[in-house]
């Protein structure tokens, strides 16, 4: 194992161990995990203990996978596809006579496995797999694999007062691959944690049913890379108190409903009935409080199943339609040229780059326009994407709207990035089947990336 996955281990139990990263005054013994960032992906990964003996496990944090998966032989297990039984006393194959019985899994594939190399031989529900590389890369209809489940234990760690207690809990289903489904994935982590808005196989309904805890999570992503510093996912519900501040920080919420697409269009191949990923619907683009210009139509999900919003920090940056995208940097341009901020040559993968000569340093990041989403709800529910959330620093004299074109042909309009989540607290309510949103930590003088180990 590598030096770093330990590393990684240790240091968040000593983290959780110091102090309680998220309070909650209503939720019994709340769970946590945390959340590491990898810049050089940048991805946005967690860390837990899996398995008898226990080992350390790192996964990519994906809203879209149907299934959490990794590569078992690199974490303890052996690939039961072709060879050995796992080194975990604990785990369980979930076997199958036909196809028709893996359905209790949500799968429909019962794989038989009898050469002489497969342990345990006989017949086992698969099922199907998502290396982000297939869909992240630009492929319009994505792939996938079929893979083996299984589950076993894990241990999570539940708040009680300043001290979380580590718990040992049966059930985590998963999938095991091989080591060419790494590709894309950061150097730290081995596969994916699913939080795909469904019960059956994803981590949070796992937990939910584990602890009999409201079915939401909350996502604090760190904006910071150093080993001792890391934000964390929350599962339970509020209300949320970060040090320094004491201030409840869910009453700065803004809130929209949760948008089921009911074609789904997302990473899956065997088409279901509707979508697995999370939508919101967006009722205008602001930059400075001024609308953007754009089809209103692109912010529609329509009847093939395409356009619209959805969230997924697997996606590094927000990714936008060429037609919003072109509006969004026609806007920003102008309006930071009314601020002497001025526009210079692309950049890498950014294309709408500019002179940070005349930006002046606040606690929310460079000042530049104000980009915001105005949700669908009430006037005030606008999520604010502030100039540490829409800016990314290239050089000591450029940074570069974090923000990229998608295409013409993109599948969501808008695909909302791990870069404008940074530092702000979003809620998955899937109870009510809201989404719920805090902008940007940094202006109560607070961040998701702020704690430290002793």
């Amino acid at each position: 194992m590598e030096f770093h996955h330990l590393f990684s281990f240790y240091l968040t139990i000593i983290t959780l161990t110091t102090i309680s990263l998220f309070h909650s005054s209503k939720a019994v013994n709340p769970i946590i995990l945390p959340i590491f960032k990898d810049t050089t992906k940048p991805q946005y990964y967690t860390t837990f203990l899996l398995g008898t003996p226990s080992l350390s496990v790192s996964l990519a944090i994906d809203l879209s996978s149907p299934w959490s998966w990794f590569t078992c032989n690199l974490v303890g297990f052996n690939d039961t596809w072709y060879s050995g039984v796992p080194n975990s006393s604990t785990y369980r194959v979930q076997r199958c006579t036909d196809d028709n019985s893996c359905a209790v899994y949500d799968s429909n594939y019962c794989y038989t496995c009898n050469s002489p190399n497969c342990k345990p031989k006989g017949n086992m529900c698969t099922g199907e797999i998502y290396p982000p590389s297939l869909y992240t890369g630009g492929s319009f209809y994505g792939g996938h694999l079929l893979a083996p489940l299984l589950l076993d234990i894990i241990t999570v760690y539940k708040s009680n007062g300043p001290i979380p207690l580590g718990k040992r809990v049966y059930g985590f289903s998963f999938g095991c691959t091989g080591v060419d489904d790494l590709k894309g994935l950061s150097r730290y982590t081995k596969g994916v944690l699913s939080l795909a808005r469904k019960d059956s196989n994803s981590f949070h309904g796992f937990i939910t049913k584990a602890f009999k805890i409201p079915n939401k999570f909350a996502l604090c992503l760190p904006s910071a890379s150093k080993s001792t510093l890391n934000g964390a996912m929350y599962f339970g519900g509020g209300p949320y108190k970060l040090p320094p501040s004491k201030l409840d920080l869910s009453q700065f919420f803004v809130k929209t409903a949760l948008v089921v697409n009911p074609i789904d269009v997302g990473e899956t191949y065997g088409k279901r009935n509707s979508s697995i990923e999370y939508f919101v619907n967006i009722k205008s683009i602001l930059v400075d409080d001024t609308p953007l210009k754009i089809n209103s139509s692109l912010l529609v999900i329509d009847k093939n199943g395409l356009g619209g919003t959805k969230i997924n920090p697997i996606y590094p940056y927000t990714t936008l339609h060429t037609n919003i995208y072109n509006a969004l940097v026609d806007a920003f341009t102008t309006k930071a040229a009314t601020m002497n901020i001025t526009r210079v040559g692309q950049v890498s993968s950014f294309s709408a780059c500019f002179s940070s000569k005349n930006m002046v340093g606040t606690k929310t990041g460079p000042k530049v326009p104000i980009i915001s989403l105005k949700l669908d709800g009430r006037n005030e529910d606008i999520w604010r994407f502030y100039g540490f959330n829409s800016m990314i620093k290239v050089s000591n004299d450029v940074r570069c709207l974090a923000i990229v074109d998608g295409g013409l042909s993109v599948k969501a309009s808008i695909v909302i990035g791990g870069k404008q989540m940074e530092d702000s607290l979003v809620e998955f309510d899937l109870e009510s089947s809201k989404l719920r949103v805090m902008s940007s930590l940094l202006r109560f003088g607070t961040s998701c990336s702020q704690f430290r180990g002793a």
